[in-house]
């Protein structure tokens, strides 16, 4: 019931409820979980990268051991049920409207928290700001882009960067590889 409006993970659950102990799963670790399963199904196989699966593994380890013994949240965390389903709605929301301009007032208004305690816990829930939340989701899309043979600059702009320079240090910083190293790798560019 805690993901009665994330409708994917409640789903998720379901489908594996034989994996999943209801009462001890924590929000952050069913999210990393159900992020996991699915960028591994819906990646092409043979372009898997299995760097980035071997760390989600290990970070979904993390979570699962700090979490161990201390109920269905991550230590000092406050929400209630109230605060979690809004959340979720805020990442759903994340989700389906990544390439538009989100602003931080635009999803504290979809709850009823204040904007302090809305920063503290979408980054208790999710491991990071919403700011870094949308950020990371654009560039994973621009890495499925150059995955897809799609050129640098249309990538970048795709994702509402115009900074060349500025992209390819993010991208870089995330994904280890600058944008056409990792095009060079997947693609095969000269």
């Amino acid at each position: 019931e805690t993901f009665s409006r994330y409708l994917p993970v409640v789903d998720f659950i379901k489908e594996n409820d034989n994996f999943f102990i209801y009462n001890e799963l924590s929000l952050a670790l069913a999210s990393q979980i159900h992020d996991l399963h699915f960028y591994a199904l819906l990646e092409d196989i043979e372009k898997v990268d299995s760097l980035y699966i071997k760390g989600q593994t290990l970070k979904i380890l993390s979570l699962f051991f700090a979490s161990y013994g201390e109920g269905s949240y991550p230590p000092n965390y406050s929400s209630n049920r109230k605060d979690i389903e809004e959340l979720l709605y805020c990442q759903e929301y994340i989700h389906r409207h990544f390439l538009e301009k989100i602003s931080l007032k635009m999803l504290v208004d979809k709850t009823s928290m204040s904007e302090s305690k809305f920063r503290k816990q979408f980054k208790t829930t999710f491991n990071k700001s919403p700011y870094d939340y949308i950020r990371e989701l654009r560039l994973w899309y621009a890495k499925e882009l150059l995955g897809k043979g799609e050129q640098i600059s249309q990538a970048a702009y795709v994702i509402g960067y115009v900074n060349l320079s500025y992209f390819s240090k993010s991208f870089k910083k995330m994904f280890g590889l600058n944008p056409s190293e990792y095009r060079k790798m997947i693609v095969g560019e000269k």
